[in-house]
């Protein structure tokens, strides 16, 4: 998995994390993907969400809605046109 994020990391994996007292508290990962373009994503860019974390003694209070909001703020700046997630 290093290497894995050393490649990828703020190339098409973007990490979104929120620290509280030197430790992280709530993350969330999107992946873009260029695909041939369709009419569903004109410029070919999707994006996957993926792991949505809150540490439980933090959940209910609105750490995951934050990070979703700069995430899904930061994909419409990247443009992409469709946005996927998937709950395992």
């Amino acid at each position: 998995m290093p290497d894995y994020y050393r490649t990828h990391l703020n190339k098409d994996l973007f990490a979104y994390v929120i620290w509280e007292e030197k430790t992280i508290v709530s993350c969330a990962f999107l992946l873009v993907i260029e695909k041939p373009m369709s009419p569903a994503f004109i410029n070919g860019k999707t994006g996957t969400i993926l792991n949505v974390f809150t540490r439980e003694s933090y959940r209910r209070k609105g750490y995951a809605r934050k990070i979703m909001d700069v995430l899904l703020g930061e994909a419409k700046d990247m443009v992409i046109n469709y946005i996927e997630y998937i709950k395992l």
